[in-house]
């Protein structure tokens, strides 16, 4: 399961300890109503949420059947508070105005109560200890000539279980004195054999929302001679992720062009990384100290 996806459920499950807390409370206070619908509410969750975990983990994980167990005692409070047997009947959920007026059959509230969230803590339990949180990280070169600065990156995220690593070469334009697009360039075939790539006309962005973004062309539509596809701009790419990082594709001994100093996309990355803490002052002094990673 992605990072993202287990956050999400994690979330899910802070919100089913906040409605058992409202089931409760609407109980006591004899609002049949609103009681009803909390637990219809808390019993469609936990359904989407195992039909999550079914889709990324399989059927084996032992949040699914915890799940199951929930959905059916939200199932029979349900049918408790409404009176009936039959639970889901649809004419009783027609008649909620009704049930309003009525006063809840007396039963052992409490140690449902208990039932539920002690079936919440077991799920909320078994989602950080039994589902792997997967790390799904892409790496944006454009030109072949340049791969190396995000070589020895890519390698330590390939090789980490827990992280899925895409590697989309990206075209790019030669420009035109006038700024316009000129040749377009794919050199997505020119890096190094064994790399496994994605096209990036095949892995979508926007859909995937990687957990990381990593890319070797600080200059946006800043360059005069070169531009990425501005679909790549670090000002798209910042919709997309919660972490782009601007990895140099030079290596130094010395000194910095003045051109390095301040790009344009620099303000909009969450990180940039110098080889080392004495070339931050290279860098603009505006840029926050934490923004610059030294290796």
């Amino acid at each position: 399961m992605r990072k993202a996806q287990k956050k999400q459920a994690e979330e899910f499950i802070e919100l089913l300890y906040q409605a058992q807390k409202e089931i409760k409370n609407s109980i006591e206070k004899q609002n049949i109503m609103l009681a009803m619908e909390l637990l219809i509410q808390c019993q469609e969750g936990a359904i989407k949420l195992g039909e999550l975990i079914e889709t990324t983990e399989g059927e084996g994980v032992p949040t699914i059947p915890l799940l199951e167990q929930y959905c059916e005692l939200a199932y029979q409070i349900y049918s408790e508070v409404a009176g009936n047997r039959q639970g889901f009947d649809p004419e009783i959920q027609n008649d909620l105005k009704a049930l309003e007026t009525n006063t809840i059959l007396h039963f052992d509230m409490e140690e449902e109560w208990k039932k539920l969230v002690d079936f919440v803590k077991k799920i909320q339990d078994s989602v950080i200890h039994d589902i792997k949180g997967r790390f799904e990280v892409v790496f944006l070169p454009y030109k072949a000539s340049m791969w190396d600065s995000l070589e020895s990156v890519w390698m330590a995220a390939n090789a980490d279980p827990n992280c899925d690593a895409y590697v989309l070469p990206i075209p790019y334009y030669d420009r035109h004195a006038d700024g316009s697009f000129g040749k377009y360039h794919y050199e997505g075939k020119e890096l190094p054999s064994g790399i496994p790539i994605t096209y990036y006309e095949e892995y979508s962005l926007e859909i995937r929302k990687p957990d990381a973004i990593f890319i070797h062309n600080p200059y946006d539509d800043g360059n005069t001679v070169t531009s990425v596809d501005p679909r790549f701009y670090s000002s798209e790419l910042r919709n997309y992720t919660d972490c782009l990082v601007y990895i140099p594709y030079y290596a130094t001994t010395g000194g910095m062009s003045e051109g390095q100093k301040q790009c344009m996309a620099y303000d909009i990355v969450d990180y940039i990384i110098i080889q080392a803490q004495k070339f931050r002052k290279f860098f603009d002094p505006n840029l926050p100290e934490d923004k610059l990673v030294p290796l």
